[in-house]
């Protein structure tokens, strides 16, 4: 068993946009099929730029604040409650167009166990 608080993680740099800081709730191992599980705080008008995993999902909830995730040349609503699932090889970026900050929960699962 595992048990993690947010309030005890150390905030680290995104690595995508290193100005965005991200906390890494579960690293591979933590749990079976995972890679990656963390929270990452946008503030407004903060972007990560158009990128793609090869090697993995990638899911996003969003818990608070509203941005777009834009996929394929088109942009998507991300409002709190939302979750987006990127498939592997698929670019997205990720961006605060709201107002107050986005709080984004992000599994990243690989195409082979972790």
């Amino acid at each position: 068993m595992k048990i993690v608080s947010l309030s005890d993680i150390q905030d680290e740099p995104s690595i995508h946009n290193p100005a965005i800081s991200k906390k890494v709730i579960l690293n591979p191992g933590d749990a079976p099929h995972i890679k990656s599980v963390g929270q990452v705080h946008f503030e407004p008008g903060q972007v990560i730029q158009s990128h793609r995993h090869t090697d993995m999902h990638e899911i996003f909830m969003i818990r608070t604040g509203s941005g777009v995730i834009r996929m394929g040349g088109e942009a998507y609503p991300l409002t709190s409650g939302s979750t987006t699932v990127v498939q592997p090889g698929e670019p997205h970026e990720v961006e605060n167009t709201g107002t107050e900050p986005m709080l984004l929960i992000y599994f990243q699962i690989p195409l082979s166990p972790a």
